[in-house]
């Protein structure tokens, strides 16, 4: 049984009710790097969903027409996205998906899954993640041009953390790296760095901390960043993305499978590229449907003041 497996696998907010036979102005629930998802491509698993509740769903993702709700059409869209990303970064690589993937994909998920487009959906996912992991480490050169151009297409980000007890150290500190001079660290400032994987950024990352980690340069220096008591920070903080010379051993590191934490061991190398993939696609989304967030790769629902006047699909 796959219970609820579309519902753990996208990403889900606020509930957002997707009403029966609403209408829309569009013929396209998303578009991801000129690929479109149509409104019936996404409803299709929708209705095979409802239609199989005992095998993809269960009271909680469904609303009471029986439909799947927000959270799992959000869930069921993510998935879709995905896999065309997937598609395409293991196109780059020069792989394929095989239909002995399909078949091992499909196998896995057990018999008694009905065929439909749910399942479909499922075993195509499975399968590009089985491809994904049977992919090399990038050559140096190229790993190297990547970083360079934005480091968080890499599907890692390297960098510095300065923490400081004041705004005015944490200031200096940042004018200090800003002008590339070494930072001087005392009791009062502590500086590590590191580089670990864009699925290991937190949820709570401040808008302008987010922006300069998954969009940023090497060299770039954020604002000191106040203390955060929701997030456990009570410092004051600057983050520096690494330039190259820095980041290399610890990039090439993590496409190796070595992880700076031993009980965390990183993704492959070609999960690593998916994430990097997630983080520069071009999609855009239906609003009735919900909002792209580049953190985290998925599908998430408006602000609530936008989903109240916000209908849904059949």
């Amino acid at each position: 049984m796959i219970r609820r497996v579309f519902a753990l696998l996208g990403g889900g907010a606020a509930l957002l009710t997707f009403a029966s036979c609403s209408t829309f102005d569009t013929d396209n629930a998303a578009t991801v790097n000129g690929t479109d998802i149509t409104v019936d491509d996404l409803d299709a698993v929708r209705d095979d969903i409802a239609a199989n509740p005992d095998q993809f769903a269960d009271a909680t993702d469904l609303d009471a027409a029986g439909a799947a709700n927000g959270d799992l059409t959000r869930a069921v869209l993510s998935v879709l996205a995905n896999n065309v990303v997937a598609r395409a970064v293991i196109a780059e690589a020069g792989a394929a998906v095989t239909d002995q993937h399909l078949a091992d994909a499909r196998a896995a998920l057990g018999a008694a899954a009905p065929d439909g487009p749910a399942i479909d959906a499922l075993a195509e996912r499975q399968a590009l993640f089985t491809v994904l992991d049977e992919l090399p480490a990038p050559e140096a050169t190229q790993l190297q041009a990547m970083y360079e151009e934005r480091p968080a297409a890499t599907g890692a980000v390297c960098i510095q953390l300065v923490s400081a007890d004041t705004e005015d150290a944490a200031a200096t500190t940042a004018d200090a790296l800003r002008a590339g001079e070494p930072v001087a660290t005392s009791e009062g400032v502590e500086m590590q760095s590191g580089c670990f994987p864009v699925e290991q950024l937190s949820g709570g990352l401040g808008a302008e901390e987010q922006d300069l980690l998954l969009n940023g340069t090497p060299g770039d220096v954020s604002n000191p960043i106040p203390p955060d008591a929701a997030t456990g920070s009570p410092t004051w903080t600057v983050v520096r993305i690494q330039p190259w010379s820095d980041a290399e051993a610890g990039l090439t590191a993590l496409f190796a499978g070595t992880s700076a934490d031993p009980s965390t061991p990183p993704p492959s190398a070609g999960r690593l590229a998916l994430a990097g993939a997630l983080v520069t696609a071009d999609v855009t989304v239906a609003s009735e449907y919900g909002k792209w967030d580049q953190l985290s790769g998925s599908v998430v629902a408006l602000t609530p003041a936008a989903e109240d006047a916000t209908t849904g699909a059949a």
